[in-house]
């Protein structure tokens, strides 16, 4: 059973999980936030960018990898088509 109050926010009541996933942001982001800023700031607030050469985080990192995957699979499948022998 879920114990969380819904938040209201500009006359709209929703729980914390759906007003996460309509800002973006994890519901442990959210319950971060409400831990230091009223709840209209917490639910105003955009999610925040990772600065540019800070640590990556092992999903950014996980998807960086599947997509190179895919772009090797994709150039091997034209290279075969083409008969062309690949690298």
């Amino acid at each position: 059973m879920n114990r969380e109050k819904p938040l209201t926010y500009q006359g709209e009541t929703l729980s914390r999980a759906e007003w996460a996933k309509r800002l973006g942001i994890s519901r442990a982001a959210l319950s971060a936030r409400l831990k230091h800023l009223a709840p209209e700031e917490a639910l105003r607030s955009k999610p925040r960018e990772r600065p540019r050469g800070t640590k990556k985080y092992r999903s950014d990192i996980e998807a960086e990898n599947i997509a190179l995957k895919a772009r090797i699979a994709l150039l091997e499948s034209t290279l075969l088509a083409h008969h062309l022998p690949l690298p």
